[in-house]
């Protein structure tokens, strides 16, 4: 990924969005905190809870973002545990270390972002052709006052 991406600057919007990782960790660490800091619900967030999470999803491998040319315009990660797991953590019940995310049978995605419609549907897609047939898990946050959501999925075949 380019300088330009990582400072979040604007790519040819012609570009197909293409699923990317950052080769060093620390590096990918810091383009994710540019890309969600200033975005609610994120940009509310305790950093130390919230830094620890971004930081066990990208060590673990964990994570995509969607870019175009040089522009990032999604980000998710997830951890891979237990579904009892994910849903304690959903209904904020219990923190989770990064090793009770390194194995599992249900997928939580813990953090999402895009800028479209079309970058939610590229990052679900790519995530379901890495999982096929796993239980996916998550949490809606809406910026406009709508109460939060949990929903969940059933990915076959990852399609």
């Amino acid at each position: 990924m380019s300088e330009a991406a990582r400072a979040g600057s604007e790519g040819g919007n012609d570009a197909p969005l293409e699923a990317s990782r950052v080769p060093n960790p620390n590096e990918a660490f810091g383009l994710a905190v540019i890309a969600l800091s200033g975005v609610p619900p994120f940009s509310e967030y305790d950093f130390g809870a919230f830094g620890q999470q971004l930081f066990g999803q990208i060590h673990r491998g964990h994570y995509l973002f969607a870019v175009r040319g040089d522009r990032v315009l999604g980000y998710v990660g997830w951890g891979l545990c237990e579904e009892a797991t994910a849903r304690a953590w959903l209904e904020g019940e219990r923190r989770l270390s990064s090793d009770d995310c390194a194995g599992g049978a249900c997928v939580l995605v813990m953090t999402f972002l895009a800028a479209a419609p079309e970058v939610t549907r590229f990052l679900a897609r790519e995530c379901r052709v890495a999982y096929p047939d796993r239980k996916v898990v998550f949490a809606r946050e809406y910026t406009d006052g709508r109460e939060r959501r949990i929903g969940a999925v059933f990915n076959r075949r990852g399609r």
